[in-house]
Formats: structure tokens, sequence, C-alpha cells
């Protein structure tokens, strides 16, 4: 028996995202749940499908249907593109390893490629992988990572420092990133030194010196911290991604808050080898922090 195509028909797809874990510098393959909804108008939710390569992609999204069953020639996208529409995108790890993002993108996309392939004047020098998500309190570090953890308090109002962006400084230049959650939990994971690199600038050894269980890092955690920037999304409690990262630097107590004394621009830190390190301000079983100052 033999079968003749009658019509084929493609289908253009909108929106395609890839998500990236920065502790383990790789894309997050399983695990995610990803859906997006108009910003406005009706909440008519979308689930996402995960291709082959890992990108999730969505269909059959509301006011999409032209650029989708109209596939643009290669002079769509230097033409003049159709009214774009505002969708929010809610991303939730059932394994408990990452935070909950949402953040919003206008369709269709003025590039070709992926969500954060281009740009509105092409393709920028060095692309980001994907979004990328930040390690949840609850995530499970196991031998290869370590963790610098905290419950932040913003010292002004005694409430959680929610969605605080955390920044911990290593050794070599190293640099690693973190944000708080709904309750001002913090983990900022990544990956132990190796011995090779040394502890505190002196070369490991095993035979004299300092024992091992003694030695660690020298790091240093900041803050941005700015809840008056963080902006509310429709269909959602998580403020905007984009306002998130956007934070100002703030500040942090080493000791408890006191018309004395002042706040940290960076808190000196040690971690040390084959532990994780739980901050706390002295006498307190949190962390203070102050938020950025006002703007002039």
């Amino acid at each position: 028996m033999s079968v003749r195509v009658l019509e084929e028909i493609d289908v253009f797809t909108p929106l395609g995202i890839r998500f990236w874990d920065p502790v383990l510098d790789r894309a997050i393959v399983d695990g995610l749940t990803v859906q997006t909804w108009p910003a406005r108008g009706t909440r008519r939710v979308t689930p996402a499908a995960r291709t082959r390569s890992n990108v999730y992609t969505f269909r059959w999204l509301p006011g999409m249907r032209p650029v989708e069953h109209d596939y643009p020639d290669p002079a769509f996208f230097d033409a003049s593109v159709p009214q774009r529409r505002a969708f929010v995108v809610g991303v939730d790890d059932a394994p408990g390893r990452f935070l909950p993002v949402a953040f919003e993108v206008d369709l269709p996309l003025p590039y070709r490629g992926i969500f954060l392939a281009g740009a509105e004047n092409g393709s920028p020098p060095a692309a980001p992988p994907g979004v990328h998500l930040f390690s949840a309190p609850t995530r499970r570090m196991g031998e290869r990572l370590t963790a610098v953890r905290a419950t932040l308090v913003d010292a002004e109002t005694g409430q959680p420092a929610a969605w605080a962006l955390a920044r911990v400084d290593a050794p070599h230049g190293r640099a690693f990133r973190g944000m708080a959650d709904a309750s001002g939990r913090l983990a900022v994971a990544f990956p132990y030194p190796s011995l090779e690199e040394g502890f505190a600038g002196s070369p490991a050894s095993f035979g004299e010196g300092t024992p091992l269980g003694e030695r660690g890092w020298d790091i240093s955690l900041s803050i941005c911290y700015e809840p008056g920037r963080l902006t509310p999304l429709p269909g959602t409690s998580i403020p905007e991604y984009r306002s998130i990262l956007d934070q100002r630097r703030g500040s942090l107590w080493s000791l408890p808050a006191s018309p004395s004394d002042a706040p940290l621009d960076a808190l000196p830190l040690r971690l040390p080898f084959g532990q994780e390190l739980v901050v706390r301000t002295a006498g307190l079983p949190v962390q203070l922090v102050s938020p950025a100052p006002a703007s002039p």
C-alpha cells in the first residue's frame, strides 16, 4: 500500500525557552512545570512541552494563531513585527531543587530562535544559554556542592527579606549567586573549590601544616535588596524575575542593628572545608539585612 501526502501544515512555535542550572552549568532537563498565560484579559493557561533538545515550547497561544499558521519569511524580522501580546511565564520545580520564577515576555519575539537567543538589534555577542534558575533551600547538595545559608530578615520591618538577591565572592575571582524565597530563606549553592586551588591562598598539603579539617576558604557575602522595586504579575504571587535581578545593593548586619553600629556592604566569612556555612547576625537565629537606600 502506498501513501500519498495530500497536504503538509507547518506550525511556527512562537516561544521556546531553555532553563539553566548555573551551579552545575547545564540545562535543566526534568522536573519543571512550565506554563504561560496572557498578562491581560482572560487567564487561559497553556502548558509547555519539552523537546528533545531540552527546550520548553508553547503552541496554540491566545492571539498567536496568525503567527503560528503563517510562518513568516526571512523578511518578517526586518519588517514591522505584528502587534505583540504580553504573556506571563511561570516555572515551578517539583523536586524542590530550584526556586519558582515568573516573568513577562512579549510575543512574537523580534528575533529568530529561543528566548534570550537574540535582541532587538540582532543576537548579542554572548547570549546566555538559558534562563537561570536559583537553588532552593531544599536542594540536596551532595558531595560536589556546598552552600552558604541564611534566613534573611529586614532589620527595619522585622519581616522576611523575600526575594533578596545574594552574591558569594569566593577565591580566585569566582562569584556565585542565590535568591531568597518568599520566607527569606537563602541557599547560595556552588561547587567546592578543589584542593589544588588552595585554602585562603595557601597550597593544600596532606603531609604538613594545618590539618585538613581545620582548613577553609575566605569568602564574602553581599546582598541586593530593594523590596520597593519588585513588580507584581497577574496570576502569581511571585514578583517579575527581572525586577528581582534589578534590585540595588543592600547591606548586612554582623551585630544587631543599633544607632551606634553600621551595616556592612559585604560580610567577610570563612567557609570550612567539607561543610556548609549558616550565616547569622551575632546573637540572633537570623541574618539581618537593610534595603538599598532610597533613590534621590
